[in-house]
């Protein structure tokens, strides 16, 4: 299990790196060190810690800079953020309190008001995260398709009703890499598209594999695959197997009604830009609603728990409105919008509100 003790400082001043590195070490968190924003933002993303503490005040990115950088990325926005200020720099409390920042520690500081900070602002996130794996884990165990994540190829977290379909135990699974449950040919696949899923390349992906059960020989299944955002399995694969209806698919691995469709939507974004402008919807819509695409692309339905207020937002977005429209209409703040388009995006494992809304439509999580 997670121990939830991995602590990224980043901070130019080297000493007081070095200081606050040792008290934090002494206390029996581990701990890595960036020396600026620039440094910072990069250590985030390549360690992803499970809290940051970060000065204010860098140059020639700040700590405001970073934050905010970090808040727009699904996979860091949830992280615990700590900033350090000077005494006089009382105008900070304000800012960061409307970023939204976790905390603040004035220097000079106490080691045990630091401390203190930590603990707690680590003990919630551990909470957080293990509400969400206990969700994940309700989800799966009522579902009965088989869930599994995979994690550098090894099967992880798999749900009763893999067990059920491919007649693998426990111990079986024990050791069981991704590799050795397909057949060759649907590895080769899995594995091509699973890279482009970690090259940010593409969400998710659809195909039809053969999968080798016990007992049963080969079964041809349904294989949705798509990155999660989860502290507990970074840089996971979420898969779905679902039993093939029997309808034969072509060489690509797609069905062969609605070809070309999705070459026809980047086209579209193209057009526009990548700005979720009113016509870019209207022409996302027109794209999924002809010939009826929408009930007949090889895409499984993924069932994705939204709460009501980010249905709504997730609907205004889909009429092309910017956040301070959606705000007004729905008596908000922006900042409240953002968060709720952030969960969107991290419910959805997409990149952008663009992705949000392609994904909503081609899953029917609104009505055209």
């Amino acid at each position: 299990m997670k121990n939830f003790n991995k602590i990224l400082i980043i901070e130019d001043d080297e000493a007081l790196a070095k200081t606050i590195r040792n008290l934090l070490s002494l206390n029996g968190y581990e701990v890595h060190v960036a020396i600026g924003g620039a440094m910072g933002i990069q250590a985030v993303f390549e360690w992803l810690p499970d809290l940051i503490i970060c000065d204010i005040r860098m140059q020639p990115i700040d700590g405001y800079q970073v934050f905010n950088v970090l808040k727009e990325s699904c996979l860091t926005y949830k992280i615990p953020f700590i900033f350090l200020t000077g005494k006089s720099e009382i105008k900070d409390f304000r800012t960061g309190m409307e970023l939204g920042v976790d905390d603040y520690i004035v220097k000079p500081f106490e080691n045990d008001d630091l401390l203190t900070s930590v603990k707690v602002r680590l003990g919630k996130y551990r909470r957080l995260v293990m509400e969400q794996v206990s969700e994940y884990r309700i989800m799966c165990e009522s579902s009965s398709d088989a869930y599994f994540m995979v994690c550098n190829d090894q099967i992880v977290e798999p749900n009763k009703s893999f067990y059920t379909i491919t007649g693998y135990t426990v111990e079986d699974v024990e050791d069981m890499k991704l590799s050795d449950l397909l057949t060759e040919e649907s590895r080769l696949e899995v594995a091509e598209k699973i890279q482009r899923v970690k090259n940010n390349n593409q969400g998710r992906f659809g195909v039809r594999c053969h999968v080798r059960t016990k007992g049963h020989g080969e079964q041809c299944y349904n294989v949705i695959g798509s990155g999660i955002n989860s502290s507990l399995f970074p840089n996971a694969i979420l898969i779905i197997m679902e039993r093939c209806p029997g309808k034969k698919l072509d060489k690509t691995g797609n069905g062969h009604h609605g070809e070309g469709k999705f070459d026809e939507v980047l086209r579209v974004l193209d057009d526009e830009h990548i700005e979720a402008s009113p016509r870019l919807i209207e022409n996302l819509k027109q794209v999924f609603s002809e010939q009826n695409v929408l009930s007949q692309v090889e895409h499984l339905s993924i069932d994705i728990d939204l709460s009501d207020r980010e249905r709504e937002v997730l609907e205004l977005s889909c009429e092309g409105l910017p956040i301070k429209l959606i705000a007004d209409k729905l008596c908000i703040s922006n900042r409240t919008v953002e968060k709720h388009r952030a969960s969107l995006m991290a419910k959805t494992g997409s990149r952008s509100i663009v992705e949000v809304i392609i994904f909503a439509l081609r899953n029917q999580l609104i009505t055209l």
